[in-house]
């Protein structure tokens, strides 16, 4: 090795050392009188690298979902292969330990696409006055589409689901062409049901119809795509460097907007390039250490943002705002990556709203051992929905349901047995025994220890979703 190479080895070291340093004290990097433009580069890595790992990581989140559910037969969370609907058609209970939160207001439709060979078409029959939603989630975790009782009435109708590749004619009967930016979008549907409906809701999901293209204008089965290799997915290599390989891969599968051609063209400095192979080896150890750096920094900045989704209002803790559209996050990625860190496949406010707490009015964490508390809504200040309402309770900390002699775990605003008081105000019980038989129409059981309370607005009205005064519930009281 020559002096000059020996010596600018040296100082891109230093450089490296500098420049890390400074990033662990928050203190500027010293001006160095003068770069080359191979050191200008080695820096340069850093800054990518943080873009785009937050770019990339509810991408990687996605897939581990899709690997783990559509292609990993081995997998304990498979659920059926693309394009076959997969149908959860009971409601949980608290033996099921491995579903935290789980909603028990719905039975759920879940279904990964492959949408390179042709459409498909859901049918949707009439649902009467039934709640229900159909939400299209894409690669980037964008809700692209709804369809449902919000967005396209409860009429029924033919849903067209178009990949970002076919540009064919559409046929008639088509209610909604439905257009994904990427291959493999994601749907999950929410069908309201009450505990004593569950059979009767279970034949109307199954009553929804997803139809090949083909087959749905009588032509012959096209030639299908070419199969794919799906790489392997590993934690350790998703939160590593190696998450150039994954995202690599994943971009080939999507369409990328024009918009963000100076971003990709950045990234592409790193080696990032849909389709292109990802090699290690092929970087330097300068490289590597700021493209390391710059994954670490884009973390600590995805778990920081992710701590900040939610505020307390009154003791509930609230977020809007973090699920949407590509349109509705303008280009937010940092929190698209934190959303997808708190919860992957979350709803846009406007359909589901989540307020949540842990305290009673106090500030005190809810406890049932030796309390009994009240949520109580005067008329005027009941929950303001043009859906339906439901407040869920959980054991802390597994957030697991919780067995009781009545076998309740959420109050339902649709139940037929819900109690108003002649004013019209209501009244919930939150404890550990029974309030009376009188009242027992509006207990909700709570464990012997710690509990959250989760509300779900459903179709929320848009005053109680103002980004600047989200509505909650009233506090949560001790009884008297």
């Amino acid at each position: 090795m020559s002096n000059n190479k020996s010596f600018s080895f040296v100082f891109i070291g230093l450089l490296i050392l500098t420049v890390l340093n400074a990033c662990s004290s928050n203190i500027p990097p010293k001006k160095i009188a003068k770069q080359s433009e191979e050191e200008e580069q080695v820096i340069n890595a850093r800054r990518v690298a943080i873009d785009a790992y937050i770019y990339a990581y509810p991408m990687l989140e996605y897939y581990k979902s899709m690997y783990r559910q559509n292609i990993d037969v081995k997998s304990p969370q498979y659920k059926a292969p693309f394009n076959q609907p997969s149908y959860v058609t009971q409601l949980p209970n608290p033996k099921a330990k491995h579903l935290p939160r789980y909603n028990n207001d719905n039975l759920y439709t879940l279904t990964r696409y492959d949408l390179r060979t042709e459409p498909l078409i859901w049918s949707v029959p009439n649902m009467g006055d039934r709640y229900f939603v159909i939400q299209f989630v894409d690669m980037f975790t964008h809700n692209f589409a709804y369809v449902g009782t919000r967005s396209t009435g409860n009429n029924g109708g033919n849903y067209m689901l178009v990949g970002p590749n076919w540009h064919g004619q559409v046929p008639d009967g088509m209610t909604k062409i439905i257009r994904s930016e990427t291959n493999f979008p994601y749907s999950i549907q929410r069908t309201s049901v009450l505990p004593e409906e569950v059979e009767q809701v279970s034949a109307l999901i199954k009553s929804f119809k997803l139809i090949p293209f083909h087959q749905f204008i009588g032509k012959p089965s096209p030639k299908p795509a070419p199969e794919i290799s799906f790489p392997v997915y590993k934690s350790q290599k998703a939160e590593s460097m190696d998450f150039i390989g994954y995202f690599n891969f994943l971009l080939e599968q999507v369409s990328l907007p024009s918009s963000e051609q100076k971003l990709f063209d950045q990234f592409a400095s790193i080696g990032i390039s849909p389709g292109s192979q990802f090699d290690s080896s092929s970087y330097s150890r300068a490289d590597k250490i700021m493209i390391k750096a710059g994954i670490a920094k884009a973390m600590n900045d995805i778990k920081t943002r992710t701590r900040n989704l939610v505020t307390v209002k009154n003791g509930w803790q609230i977020f809007a705002g973090i699920y949407g559209s590509r349109d509705k996050l303008q280009g937010d990625y940092l929190t698209r990556a934190a959303a997808a860190r708190f919860g992957l496949y979350g709803n846009d406010e406007e359909e589901v709203y989540y307020p949540a707490t842990t305290v009673d009015s106090k500030g005190y964490s809810l406890n049932a051992s030796e309390t009994s508390y009240v949520l109580h809504f005067d008329k005027e200040d009941l929950p303001p929905v043009n859906g339906f309402w439901t407040l869920s309770l959980y054991k802390m900390p597994d957030h697991s349901l919780v067995e009781n002699p009545i076998n309740r775990y959420a109050i339902n605003s649709q139940s037929k047995d819900l109690h108003f008081a002649e004013d019209g105000s209501l009244t919930l019980y939150i404890q550990h025994k029974s309030p009376g038989k009188i009242k027992e129409s509006n207990w909700l059981p709570a464990p012997q220890g710690k509990f959250l309370l989760q509300f779900r607005a459903y179709m929320p009205k848009p005053e109680a979703i103002q980004p600047d005064n989200l509505w909650v519930p009233p506090k949560v009281v001790v009884a008297n």
